[in-house]
């Protein structure tokens, strides 16, 4: 319940509308339910992972599209609205999305 009424915060209270592209990165628990409430709410759902093995998943679960986070090209990728961050605390975020401006919106 707890993980639930977090992502639906996100989800709900950070000026997003449906349509807009929300890319959710790590595909676990808490990424499980970004993109599954995301989709319910009409949100486009870009689901991003460090590897392959979440793909059918991620688009079982609603997302409209599916990127592995080191095969991201900037040509390829189009720009985010939202970006909601379930993954590793490790990872250099900015290094694989602001700096290819992929990104263009808020921090969630």
């Amino acid at each position: 319940m707890c993980a639930g009424a977090t992502v639906w915060n996100v989800l709900t209270l950070n000026d997003i509308h449906p349509g807009d592209r929300v890319g959710v990165f790590g595909i676990g628990g808490l990424g499980h339910l970004a993109i599954k409430l995301g989709a319910a709410l009409g949100y486009h759902m870009i689901a991003i992972s460090s590897s392959k093995s979440k793909h059918e998943e991620s688009l079982e679960l609603g997302a409209s599209e599916f990127h592995v986070l080191h095969q991201i090209a900037g040509d390829v990728f189009k720009p985010l609205r939202h970006l909601i961050l379930c993954g590793k605390p490790t990872i250099d975020y900015q290094r694989y999305m602001v700096s290819r401006s992929n990104f263009r919106g808020t921090w969630v």
